[in-house]
């Protein structure tokens, strides 16, 4: 009965080290607001196409995960199962991308919210 007792702290320390481990996926938050090309007018329905991008040994951005969520009434979107590093973010009216951000410049953090707004009076083409 004693010996019970001195393996049983060993193994719940054992769970709670590996735990973060094998306790799945951590991922993080993209958030923002779409204007439309005014500057002023919140886009609703517009679609934001998230791209998860993961860097290959070559040194070029592939697509990892692709995900589409549309913006609400008030052009805010959410999305908080983005896996952690580099995104690109695609804005697609009508069926048609208006403009494209990241790869490089959008770093998504584990358990962070990463801010992304875009205004389509100001923003570059997309590719």
């Amino acid at each position: 009965m004693k010996r019970r007792f001195r393996i049983l702290p060993f193994l719940l320390s054992a769970i709670v080290v590996a735990s973060p481990f094998y306790g799945g996926q951590q991922t993080g938050t993209v958030t923002g607001i779409v204007l439309d090309s005014d500057g002023k007018t919140p886009l609703a329905g517009a679609t934001v196409q998230i791209d998860s991008l993961v860097k290959l040994s070559d040194g070029r951005m592939a697509l990892r995960e692709r995900v589409l969520i549309k913006t609400l009434r008030d052009g805010r979107y959410r999305y908080s199962e983005v896996r952690p590093g580099r995104i690109r973010i695609t804005i697609i009216v009508n069926n048609k991308p208006v403009m494209s951000y990241g790869g490089d410049d959008i770093l998504v953090v584990e358990g962070g919210e990463t801010v992304a707004d875009f205004d389509l009076s100001k923003a570059p083409p997309a590719q």
